[in-house]
């Protein structure tokens, strides 16, 4: 049986809606999530970066509005992509975040039945390495692209990735309204890049 690896980098995406907010909203509709994980890849000194960081979402339109997260000591803070993308795999929502030096990162957020919103949101499994590669529970890591795992690239190195190793995200509870001026760029299914990439010869006994 050959393993497909599904390398999945947030790269080429396609903006097509702004949603300003005009108006102030409840205080608990939106609503804050942090991260936390391990990536792939020795860098410095045989440590592997961490991911950190938190989002936002607005629980009325189920998108987050605001985002802050970690590869390391690399902050993304730029959305430009998000949204359910595969129709055959429901259980999967895609969060694509990017920062001034055009480094990427792909965070593939299990969200059974999101219907391509985060409003039932509660946290959960990122899709890792460990879920997509190893035999972990990562049967809903899969879809018709093969294997996918959250990953994040730098700018000095593409295309080369780094790989999220194990992950996931926890609900923090009730979030302050986001500034009116806030802006969110709002990904559609057709922007999403997933790029997959073939371990070569690597074949497990069925």
């Amino acid at each position: 049986m050959k393993i497909i690896r599904g390398k999945l980098i947030a790269a080429g995406f396609l903006l097509v809606a702004i949603v300003m907010f005009n108006q102030p909203a409840r205080a608990d509709s939106f609503e804050l999530f942090t991260a936390s994980g391990t990536f792939q890849n020795v860098i410095v000194d045989e440590t592997r970066a961490t991911l950190s960081g938190s989002f936002v979402v607005d629980l009325t339109t189920g998108f987050v509005v605001s985002a802050n997260l970690f590869h390391g000591a690399t902050e993304l803070n730029i959305i430009v992509n998000q949204g359910a993308n595969d129709p055959t795999s429901s259980d999967l929502y895609l969060l694509g975040l990017s920062n001034s030096d055009g480094d990427v990162m792909g965070l593939v957020l299990v969200a059974p039945n999101n219907l391509g919103s985060l409003s039932n949101y509660t946290g959960g499994t990122l899709c890792s390495v460990l879920t997509s590669f190893n035999g972990g529970p990562g049967p809903e890591c899969r879809s018709s692209f093969g294997a996918i795992a959250s990953a994040f690239t730098s700018h000095l190195t593409r295309p080369e990735a780094d790989d999220l190793f194990v992950g996931s995200i926890t609900d923090a509870g009730p979030a302050p309204t986001p500034e009116p001026e806030t802006v969110v760029l709002v990904g559609m299914t057709i922007a999403v890049c997933i790029l997959r990439r073939c371990l070569p010869n690597l074949i497990r006994p069925v």
